[in-house]
């Protein structure tokens, strides 16, 4: 298929994901890996991987797309989650419940891409503001490591 646009190449991984979320005094950490699919068309990345809830089983599709200078998440499952994040902007998102939807900003303190031929390692470290209010420090690092071809 040759629409006039640049192809995208597809690469098979394995995505380890870890996630630490600071609330006052408590303190969570979400670790898991999962297979993923990694596409790349221009300077941007396309990661997408299914995220298992440990209490009831259920799946959240993730789409992670990302190039040196922003990242943005979307998740589609019980809860849709909408958000970009840049360095040192506050930028607007959504995260939407059986409630409603709800506004939510972050305020991004350092997001870096490493890639090399076999991984690329993103980190992300943020303020969530839902509705106004702080929700807390978020520190994430999810790694793509290309299978063996």
């Amino acid at each position: 298929m040759d629409d006039g646009k640049m192809s995208m190449n597809k690469i098979s991984g394995l995505v380890s994901f870890c996630m630490k979320v600071i609330q006052g005094l408590d303190v969570t950490e979400t670790n898991y890996e999962t297979s993923g699919i990694l596409y790349k068309k221009s300077d941007k990345y396309y990661l997408f991987f299914d995220e298992t809830n440990f209490y009831d089983n259920s799946t959240t599709k993730c789409r992670i797309e990302f190039n040196h200078d922003q990242i943005r998440v979307r998740r589609d499952g019980q809860v849709i989650i909408d958000q970009t994040y840049r360095t040192t902007e506050t930028v607007q998102g959504y995260i939407k419940t059986v409630y409603g939807q709800l506004d939510s900003e972050v305020k991004t303190h350092c997001y870096m891409l490493e890639e090399n031929d076999t991984s690329i390692r993103l980190t992300l470290d943020y303020d969530l503001f839902v509705s106004g209010e702080r929700s807390g420090n978020y520190k994430l690092i999810i790694q793509f490591n290309k299978e063996d071809i």
